[in-house]
This record gives C-alpha cells, sequence and structure tokens, in this order.
C-alpha cells in the first residue's frame, strides 16, 4: 500500500476507525492483512516526514481518537506529528503547539499526553524555545495538559517548563475524558480568588500532599460541575472555602477519614472525597448521611487523572448509582 497523499492517508485512518477496515482478522488473533500493510506504510512515513507539508500537522491531529489502539495506530500517529514538526524547525513545533485545539474531545487522553510526553523526553530544547515564543493561549493550553501529567520519569524538565509559563487559569473542560459533559456554560460557571494561603490550608487539612489536578483546578478558583453522559451522575467541585470550612458541612468527616478531603458533591446526598480509605488511596464517594465516611465509602478510581482523563471508574459509578445497563 502506497500512502501518496494526505487524503488517501486520512480516508484508511476513517475506514479503520470505523471497522470498515477490520484490525483483526476473524479469530482475533493476528492483523489483517489490510491493516498490516497500512501500519507499515504509516511506520514509513514516519520515518520520512518531509512527505508531509507543515500544513498537514493539524489535520493530522483531527484525526486523534482515543479508541485508536494505543500502542499501534494511536502512538503511530502522534509519533508522526512530532516528527513532522521537528523536520520544520521551530516553525513547525510551533504548529504543533498552536494545533493542540484541533484535537477532538475524542482523542484527548492518548493524543496529546503521547504528544507533551514525546516532545518533553525527546526534544526538550526545541520545546522550550518554541514556548518561549508563543502566544499566552497557547502557553496556558500546554501548561493546562502539562499541570495534569504526572511525567514521573520528566519531572526535572516538567518543573522548568512550569516555571517558565506563564500564572493564569487552566480549562479542565479541555482535557477531560469525553464521557463527560459540562453543566454550565463558561458565562454561568462561577469563579473566586484563591490564595496561595488558601491552599496551604488546604494542604493541612488533607494531612496527604495534593494530586496534581485537583490542586490545579483548586488554585484556579472556577467551579466545575460535571455529568457523566447519558446518566445523572454529576461532579460537582467544591469551593476552596467550603473545603477550607468542611467541618461546618461535615463535622465528621474527619474524624472516620483522617487523611482526606471532600472535593465534590453530587447535589444530592452523596459526597466524593480523596484520601485513604478502606482500599488505600483514592477517590471515593459516600452518602453523607450513611453514618461512617471511612466504612462506608466506595472507591471509584485511584487518582483523578485516571478518572477525569481515562475514564476509568465511570462504570463503578454507574453501579453505585444503579444506572440502567
Amino acid at each position: 500500500m502506497k500512502l501518496d497523499n494526505l487524503d488517501k492517508t486520512m480516508e484508511i485512518i476513517r475506514k479503520i476507525d470505523t471497522c470498515e477496515i477490520p484490525m483483526f482478522d476473524e479469530e482475533g488473533d493476528d492483523w489483517t492483512e489490510e491493516y498490516t500493510d497500512f501500519y507499515n506504510s504509516l511506520d514509513d512515513l514516519i520515518k520520512n516526514p518531509g512527505y508531509f507539508k507543515i500544513e498537514c500537522i493539524p489535520k493530522l491531529m483531527e484525526l486523534f481518537n482515543d479508541t485508536l489502539n494505543y500502542d499501534t495506530l494511536m502512538s503511530a500517529l502522534a509519533d508522526l506529528v512530532i516528527n513532522i514538526a521537528c523536520f520544520y524547525g521551530n516553525e513547525g513545533i510551533h504548529k504543533l503547539l498552536e494545533s493542540f485545539v484541533c484535537v477532538k474531545v475524542e482523542g484527548r487522553m492518548y493524543g496529546k499526553m503521547h504528544l507533551v510526553g514525546g516532545l518533553l523526553h525527546n526534544h526538550f530544547e526545541e520545546l522550550k524555545m518554541a514556548l518561549s515564543t508563543s502566544t499566552d493561549e497557547v502557553k496556558l493550553e500546554f501548561k493546562t495538559i502539562l499541570s495534569t501529567i504526572e511525567f514521573k520519569n520528566l519531572l526535572k524538565e516538567k518543573e522548568e517548563l512550569l516555571k517558565m509559563l506563564p500564572q493564569g487559569k487552566m480549562n479542565l473542560l479541555s482535557i477531560v475524558n469525553s464521557k463527560f459533559e459540562s453543566l454550565y456554560s463558561k458565562e454561568e460557571r462561577s469563579s473566586i480568588k484563591v490564595t496561595l494561603d488558601d491552599i496551604d490550608k488546604i494542604i493541612n487539612i488533607a494531612r496527604i500532599p495534593l494530586p496534581e489536578m485537583l490542586k490545579s483546578v483548586l488554585e484556579e478558583g472556577e467551579i466545575y460541575c460535571l455529568e457523566i453522559k447519558e446518566t445523572s451522575i454529576i461532579i460537582c467541585f467544591c469551593y476552596a472555602i467550603d473545603i477550607i470550612n468542611m467541618d461546618d458541612n461535615y463535622p465528621y468527616f474527619k474524624e472516620d477519614v483522617d487523611e482526606g478531603l471532600i472535593f465534590a458533591t453530587d447535589l444530592g446526598g452523596n459526597v466524593y472525597y480523596y484520601g485513604k480509605g478502606r482500599e488505600g488511596l483514592g477517590l471515593y464517594i459516600v452518602g453523607a448521611g450513611d453514618g461512617n465516611f471511612y466504612d462506608e465509602a466506595t472507591k471509584f478510581a485511584s487518582t483523578f487523572e485516571e478518572f477525569f482523563i481515562e475514564g476509568k471508574g465511570i462504570d463503578i459509578l454507574k453501579k453505585y448509582y444503579r444506572c440502567p445497563t
């Protein structure tokens, strides 16, 4: 198979995404011949990025879809975009950074994360140079993605970039999984000023380190209310001041959960907390009037990234709320 133009490449990717070209054979053990030919051709393109014009970067990023196999097609597409960008030098990296907004909701988890990880790991100096001359809008979009990923093996590089990026509001809605939707528009969402002193008070209340994503949301001061699509399950983040005054609303919580804090409610009788529960550190849901916050809680995810970005744990919440299957 020869991928002799961008339209043909994109059409084949679309057919794979819609299963018109199946990835696996009938037994489910091996790739089909057509998919194998396409993947090998894509691999050749990764090694020869000059085949594509710089304008192809946003078009390819529009194809990102988390349902595409992460270890094969999705990661190969991200590698191709990175190599095209680097082929065109600083102008190419700029085009990639500007094109993050082209990634659809369905491609946020693997697409954006793989791109940022690849740039940090293999093209750090080029990335720094491009960011230094990017617009504030581009910098804040990049900071939003960077702030919510741990990148355990790239902590030094991550911290260096965060120091050079402007202080400003992240955009949680640009990174959450496509299974979530906002209950309110930007104009309807409340926003309050949060100080460093407020964050220190919350850390003292939690008695454990705050996860990167939760800290970023709290620092932003914008109150997000998310709903899991096709359900009535709501996760409405708490105001920083409400967390600080937690004892007023939930006087027995800290008696039951020494290391943790309530970060959201369902606008009803349930609360969500992050802390050390019966199943270890993670995200829990419990009825505020059910008795013991520790014993009665249900763990639905281990990390904020796992739940809000990868969508893991949604099935557990559906069972908790007895949603129809």
